[in-house]
């Protein structure tokens, strides 16, 4: 009897595979993230993240984010619990900015993120990161950053509400933007290793970056040989304008993703 995959599974190792892809173009700037649970974020931005934020949010697609509630800034030394309130009926997520004032390493909330600073991200730009966590990072209406006695932080918070915004058509009839609750559009948006802002297709982009040989996984073994069979490869696909037909660079799957050192950044 061959082994089955349940549909948890498969749904979840599509859904990791598709994250990977989807937001190589950011990797570069949240090197420093690292996940120590299993929970779900959304995504998370660090050091110099202006130019991948700006990409990102502004695209077709992306998140309209308000806050409904005061934000609550907090400055201070060692492992702190902040009771934030009640979450407005409207709330969908929590806003978290964080900049680590020394040298540590900072959990956040009861979601698994963790941020990881060196003496030289200490109080600078690189040693930031924002973006939004699920309520369920909160521990009766409280956000618990945990780090060593003596580790300086500052930590805004603040209740938000997303929605996500209509992806664009193009005259071809395919849709573009970024990634959503709705899915993915047919024209997936990314930065190319020239710095260039364009879009790639998402059968390509499935097909580089094993969404399509996913769905025909039987068994966790069929995953495990797929990425032991591609470890250490890149992939490049092709880079297009909106029209989905003219070529403007190209992007890569694999350990060489993400734009260039000298790309742009805002």
């Amino acid at each position: 009897m061959t082994p089955g995959m349940s549909d948890e599974f498969r749904q979840a190792l599509r859904t990791e595979l598709v994250h990977r892809a989807e937001h190589a173009r950011v990797r570069r700037w949240r090197r420093r993230w690292q996940w120590i649970g299993g929970g779900t974020l959304g995504v998370l931005l660090a050091g110099g993240a202006t130019f991948a934020a700006a990409d990102l949010f502004s695209q077709p697609g992306g998140p309209v984010t308000s806050t409904v509630a005061d934000e609550i800034t907090v400055t201070g030394t060692g492992t702190r619990t902040i009771d934030l309130g009640p979450a407005p009926e409207s709330a969908t997520s929590v806003w978290v900015d964080v900049t680590c004032l020394t040298a540590a390493t900072y959990e956040l909330g009861a979601g698994g993120a963790a941020l990881t600073c060196t003496a030289d991200d200490a109080g600078t730009e690189t040693g930031r990161a924002f973006g939004p966590f699920p309520l369920s990072v909160l521990r009766d209406d409280a956000f618990t950053l945990a780090t060593g006695p003596d580790a300086a932080w500052e930590l805004t918070l603040a209740y938000v509400n997303e929605q996500s915004t209509d992806w664009a058509m193009n005259e071809s009839g395919q849709t573009y933007g970024i990634g959503n609750g709705n899915g993915s559009p047919d024209l997936i948006a990314v930065i190319a290793t020239n710095g260039r802002e364009g879009y790639v297709h998402r059968a390509d982009l499935e097909e580089a970056d094993g969404t399509a040989a996913a769905r025909g996984f039987t068994s966790p073994e069929d995953a495990l040989r797929w990425q032991e069979e591609r470890a250490g490869k890149s992939f490049t696909i092709q880079v297009y304008e909106a029209d989905g037909t003219t070529p403007i660079g190209e992007f890569t799957i694999g350990p060489s993703s993400g734009p260039p050192a000298d790309a742009p950044q805002g």
